[in-house]
């Protein structure tokens, strides 16, 4: 018995070897503390955004994630009050309940701590999450395998669709019930609870939006830049499950870009910003005001952004980023891809424009601020 259960420790062990293998740092804290409903990493290039939510991802569907309801599984106390129904994950009622063993089967009396009120099992509609990026899990590998010689990152299905194969590096491969196909782009999960598969539904901006409407969604995840139609779609997606939407990106202009919806959506209506050191820094040395590692503004918005450079992944020798990506001719560029600044932004009809050159203050001597919209004279 003892070696069986020794053994068993090791199997465990090398199944959840990539899911611990992820560095948790100040600002994956924050993203995962945070309650609000659209949470957005505007971050430089190789910080870590997609890892970073494909670790979320798993830790939710694990029922290790500490806001309960942002679990797949998550219970909740029958409080006549609404306002005063107190919420437990799963990890939660292992620990109040351990008569209920590692399936948290409910034998009926259980007691909020709280108010008294009996505790239930929220019943989820739909069992689906959405990942949605440019292009499908395995969509075009024969275009793509006719071309190996070339170079071009963007001819690359690795860098179009990192969502997937991020994701299944770190969870448990045990756990996996079916891959995604040519023909079927779900990757279905076994439950660790037992309640029924969980599916993971791949979509691509790409397809129509009338082929993705319909069912509840318990979260949706969109890497790099969804349109406003499709942000709108995925707010009604997840409204009935109480769910989230988690947006990744850098912020690189290119033609087909949807950086002016990010922007005035959700980066200039955010109700708090989280930095790392290094944004913070950076910011205040181009805007020239200081700006905080936290901040909160008066927005009702239910929005956080979370900013982070590529100095900032901690698996990355510093050496490396300013030899291989800070080497591009234009320092703005650079602040884009290193540091994941919207600077670009301020010149979407004239490519040269620059609020410091470009505006006067009507005698105001104090430093323009473009975070700080006043009145102003365009030159």
């Amino acid at each position: 018995m003892a070696q069986d259960q020794e053994e068993y420790n090791r199997y465990l062990t090398e199944q959840f070897a990539g899911y611990n293998s992820y560095i948790r740092t100040w600002i994956y804290e924050k993203f995962m503390h945070s309650p609000l409903k659209f949470l957005c990493f505007f971050t430089g290039n190789k910080w870590g955004k997609t890892i970073a939510v494909a670790r979320c991802s798993g830790e939710r569907i694990l029922g290790r994630h500490p806001i309960p309801r942002k679990n797949v599984l998550y219970f909740t106390c029958t409080n006549d009050d609404e306002d005063n129904r107190h919420e437990f994950s799963p990890r939660d009622m292992k620990q109040m309940f351990p008569r209920t063993g590692p399936l948290i089967e409910l034998r009926g009396d259980e007691e909020c701590p709280h108010c008294t009120a009996p505790v239930e099992e929220v019943k989820r509609q739909e069992r689906v999450i959405r990942f949605a990026s440019g292009i499908l899990p395995m969509e075009g590998e024969d275009s793509y395998h006719k071309n190996e010689d070339k170079v071009n990152e963007f001819e690359s299905l690795e860098v179009k669709n990192v969502q997937y194969p991020a994701f299944i590096k770190i969870f448990p491969p045990y756990l996996i019930f079916k891959h995604p196909t040519t023909r079927v782009k779900n990757l279905v999960l076994h439950d660790v609870y037992d309640r029924g598969h969980i599916t993971i539904e791949f979509t691509s901006f790409k397809q129509s939006l009338i082929t993705k409407t319909g069912h509840s969604r318990l979260w949706v995840w969109g890497d790099e830049q969804m349109s406003e139609e499709e942000v709108s779609d995925a707010k009604a997606r997840v409204v009935f499950e109480k769910g989230d939407i988690i947006l990744t990106c850098t912020p690189i202009p290119t033609p087909s870009s949807h950086l002016s919806f990010y922007y005035n959506e959700f980066y200039e209506k955010a109700r708090i910003y989280y930095r790392t050191e290094a944004v913070a820094n950076k910011m205040t040395e181009v805007y020239g005001r200081t700006f905080g590692r936290m901040e909160e503004t008066d927005s009702d918005m239910s929005c956080a952004v979370f900013q982070a450079s590529s100095y900032d992944n901690p698996k990355i020798d510093h050496r490396e980023v300013d030899e291989l990506l800070m080497t591009h001719d234009d320092p703005v560029m650079n602040d884009i891809k290193i540091f994941g600044l919207f600077k670009q932004l301020s010149g979407k009809i004239f490519p040269c424009f620059d609020y410091h050159v470009h505006c006067y203050g009507g005698g105001n001597k104090e430093v323009f601020d473009p975070f700080r919209p006043e009145g102003r004279l365009v030159a």
